[in-house]
């Protein structure tokens, strides 16, 4: 993955995935997962999961609203999971 790839290329590479309103993605061999977390409703919001190849996982939470994601939040949480 280029480190200069944009929010809008980093939205264009995550597709659905099979639970409704969460997205899916891979860069150089770490998985992403978008979704919304409404499990706590204190705390419901976008959620940014990474799992690294060597089995590391971890995730930072994004702003924006139920409707959708902050994309630029987005990008800034995938550029730091891959730094």
């Amino acid at each position: 993955m280029s480190k200069h790839m944009s929010a809008k290329s980093i939205r264009a590479e995550l597709g659905p995935a099979d639970v409704d309103g969460s997205y899916t993605a891979q860069f150089n061999g770490t998985r992403f997962e978008l979704y919304w977390d409404d499990q706590d409703p204190n705390n419901e919001g976008w959620w940014l999961r990474y799992i690294q190849p060597d089995g590391y996982e971890d995730g930072y939470a994004i702003d924006g609203g139920i409707d959708e994601p902050d994309w630029a939040d987005v990008a800034r949480g995938v550029h730091a999971a891959m730094a």
